[in-house]
C-alpha cells in the first residue's frame, strides 16, 4: 500500500492543513490533501482519496477507495461498527497516541491531589472569606486501582506512584498500585493485575480510576458491584462514558460506597444540563478534557504510521477492531 491522496472531513482540522503540510514536506512525502469540511464530502471525494483522517468518517470502506483510516483520537468507538467491513476489505485503521496518556494522567494525579488535600474546601473557606485549616493530609500510602492497564491506564500507574510511597517497590511490599482488567494479564507498570471479575482490589482502594475504551464488554461494566465493593474511595473517569453505571454511581455516591466522583467524560456528550451530575455536592465534572486531541499529536502518528505502510512494514499505532482498541 502507498498512500498518496489524503481526505480530510472535518472542520476542526481546518487550522491544522498548514501544519500538516509543513509536516509533509519536512518529511520529504509527497502527498495530495483534500479538506471537505463536516458534511461537504462527496461521492467523487471518497472515490479519489485512498487514505482519510478524521474523528468520524461517513464513508464505508465498500463504497470508498479508501484503505488506510486515521483516527484522530485514541478513542475508536465510532469505527467498531465497520468492523466486518474493514476485515472484509482488507482496510487498516490506526489512530492517534501522541501525549495523550501523559495528559490523561497528569489530569488524574492534578485532580486527585487536590482532592486529598483539600482545595475544594478551601476555595469555599476563601469565598467566605474564613481562614481555616484542615490539616495536612497527603497521598502516601494510599491504595490505587486502575481498571483497564492499557497504554494509558500503565501511565497514570506511573505518575501516581510517587505520590502513593516513597520506598522502592519488592517483591515482599504491600501492593500500592493495582490493576484491574478483564484478562487479569501481568502488566509491568503495576504492582499486581488482577481479573475485574475477581473483585480483587476494591474494598481497600482509596482511588479508583477508571480508563476503559468503549466495546461491547466493557458497556456499564463499572456498575453497582464494582462501586458497592468500595469503602470511601474517590473515584475517577476518564475512559469512556458508557462504562460508569450513572445510577449506580448515584446510589454509591449516596450509600457512602463512594466518597467522592470525578467525571471527564459521559455516556451523553454534552452532559445534557438536568443531569443529576452537575449539582450533587460530591461530583467534579470537566467536558471531556483530559486527553484533549492536539494537531501535533494527529500530525506526528499520522506520519509515523504512513511512513511504515509504506514501507509494508505494520504502522506503530494499527487498531485492532475485533479487540475493540
Amino acid at each position: 500500500m502507498n498512500p498518496t491522496r489524503l481526505l480530510i472531513t472535518e472542520a476542526f482540522f481546518e487550522p491544522m492543513l498548514a501544519q500538516l503540510h509543513a509536516a509533509l514536506e519536512h518529511a520529504g512525502i509527497e502527498m495530495s490533501v483534500r479538506f471537505r469540511p463536516s458534511g461537504s464530502a462527496t461521492t467523487e471525494d471518497f472515490e479519489w482519496a485512498d487514505s482519510w483522517l478524521g474523528f468520524q468518517t461517513t464513508g464505508h470502506p465498500e463504497h470508498t477507495s479508501i484503505r488506510w483510516f486515521h483516527s484522530a483520537s485514541d478513542g475508536i468507538n465510532q469505527f467498531l461498527p465497520m468492523h466486518a467491513k474493514f476485515s472484509a476489505s482488507g482496510v487498516i485503521l490506526t489512530h492517534t497516541v501522541g501525549t495523550m496518556p501523559e495528559r490523561i494522567a497528569e489530569y488524574c494525579v492534578a485532580a486527585v491531589l487536590g482532592q486529598i488535600v483539600g482545595l475544594p474546601e478551601y476555595r469555599v473557606f476563601q469565598n467566605a472569606g474564613e481562614y481555616h485549616r484542615r490539616g495536612n493530609p497527603t497521598a502516601l500510602g494510599r491504595k490505587l486501582t486502575v481498571i483497564g492497564t492499557g497504554h494509558v491506564g500503565a501511565k497514570i500507574a506511573e505518575r501516581f506512584r510517587p505520590f502513593l510511597s516513597t520506598t522502592p517497590v519488592h517483591e515482599h511490599s504491600e501492593p500500592l498500585v493495582r490493576g484491574l482488567s478483564l484478562s487479569g494479564k501481568p502488566k509491568p507498570a503495576f504492582d499486581v493485575v488482577a481479573p475485574l471479575s475477581s473483585g480483587k482490589y476494591l474494598a481497600d482502594a482509596d482511588i479508583l480510576v477508571m480508563i476503559l475504551p468503549d466495546t461491547p464488554e466493557s458497556m456499564n461494566v463499572v456498575s453497582t458491584d464494582v462501586l458497592n465493593a468500595l469503602n470511601g474511595a474517590l473515584v475517577v473517569n476518564v475512559g469512556r462514558g458508557n462504562t460508569l453505571d450513572s445510577d449506580a454511581l448515584h446510589t454509591a455516591l449516596d450509600n457512602g460506597s463512594v466518597s467522592h466522583a470525578i467525571l471527564d467524560v459521559f455516556e451523553t456528550e454534552p452532559l445534557p444540563s438536568t443531569d443529576w451530575r452537575w449539582h450533587h455536592p460530591k461530583v467534579t465534572l470537566t467536558p471531556h478534557v483530559s486527553g484533549y486531541t492536539y494537531f501535533s499529536d494527529v500530525i506526528e502518528d499520522f506520519i509515523a504510521n504512513l511512513r511504515a505502510i509504506r514501507a509494508g512494514q505494520e504502522p506503530p499505532h494499527l487498531v485492532t477492531l475485533s479487540q475493540g482498541y
